[in-house]
């Protein structure tokens, strides 16, 4: 029963979702000078090569917001407050919102983009690693 779970299960943990930054109209201003990370032309380049030649950014197969979501398990997005993309949460959330489905969305202060990559060195990383433990057990059946 729990790997039926967990194929049903929609977790978007890291914050990347190709498809999701495959559109070259997201909007990248408001932590621009915080994001070290991800910046437009890499996330542009990685659309190009994640999309293919003549790829559609606003296919929903491609593209998680122009997609319906009505019907999805929950979702988790977890994401630093200093993300470049900040604002691609804030609207996934809401589309799932909007579509029915449960959304948890979470945003570290301070973090940048994978800070959870950073476990076992930032206690940020650990501890939004262990609220994500902490909202998926019950939803597999391992409480």
């Amino acid at each position: 029963m729990a790997s039926k779970q967990t194929e049903e299960l929609n977790k978007l943990y890291l914050e990347w979702v190709a498809a999701l930054k495959a559109n070259p109209e997201m909007p990248l201003e408001t932590n621009a000078a915080k994001g070290h990370i991800v910046t437009r032309d890499l996330i542009q380049g990685m659309a190009r090569t994640f999309l293919g030649e003549g790829g559609n950014h606003r296919d929903p197969l491609a593209n998680p917001l122009h997609a319906d979501l009505r019907g999805f398990p929950p979702i988790y997005i977890q994401t630093g407050a200093h993300e470049t993309p900040l604002e691609d949460s804030h609207r996934l959330a809401d589309l799932a919102r909007k579509s029915g489905v449960e959304v948890t969305l979470q945003i570290v202060p301070e973090m940048q983009h994978v800070f959870q990559f950073l476990a076992g060195t930032a206690p940020e990383a650990d501890a939004a690693i262990g609220r994500l433990a902490d909202w998926v057990r019950p939803k597999l059946g391992l409480q």
